[in-house]
C-alpha cells in the first residue's frame, strides 16, 4: 500500500473544501431550520479525524504490513466511539435541532467514508 502522505493531504483538502463549499451553498439556499446551530465545525471535524486516522494507521507501515487490518479496525472503532460521543453531546446540549444535526452529520460522514474507501481501493489495487 503505497500512498504518499502529501498526496493524501492534498486530495483530502480538496475533497474537504468541496464538501464545505457544498454545505455552505446548501445553508445559504435553505431555511435556517435545516442547518444545525454549530454547523460550521462538522466538515473541519471530519477532515481532522480522517487525517489523524490516516497518520495513525500508517505510522507502523514499514514494520509490518500484515498488521494493517488490525490497525485499521482499531482506528475505525475509536473513530466510531468518537462519532457517537459527539452525537450524544450535541443532542443533549442542543435538543431543539438534534435531528437536523444528526442527519447532517451522517451525510458528511458518508461523504468522507466514500472518500476513504475509494482511496483505499486505489491503494490496494
Amino acid at each position: 500500500m503505497v500512498i504518499k502522505l502529501r498526496q493524501y493531504i492534498r486530495d483530502l483538502t480538496l475533497f474537504g473544501l468541496l464538501i464545505f463549499a457544498a454545505y455552505i451553498l446548501f445553508g445559504l439556499f435553505t431555511a435556517a431550520r435545516f442547518t444545525p446551530t454549530l454547523s460550521w465545525f462538522i466538515v473541519p471535524f471530519f477532515y481532522s479525524v480522517v487525517l489523524a486516522s490516516w497518520v495513525i494507521i500508517n505510522i507502523g507501515k514499514g514494520r509490518s504490513s500484515r498488521r494493517f487490518g488490525s490497525r485499521y479496525l482499531g482506528v475505525t472503532m475509536v473513530r466510531f466511539m468518537l462519532y457517537v460521543g459527539v452525537l450524544m453531546v450535541y443532542s443533549f446540549s442542543f435538543p431543539q435541532d438534534a435531528v437536523v444535526f444528526i442527519i447532517t452529520f451522517f451525510i458528511v460522514y458518508f461523504a468522507f467514508t466514500l472518500f476513504e474507501v475509494s482511496y483505499l481501493y486505489r491503494a490496494l489495487k
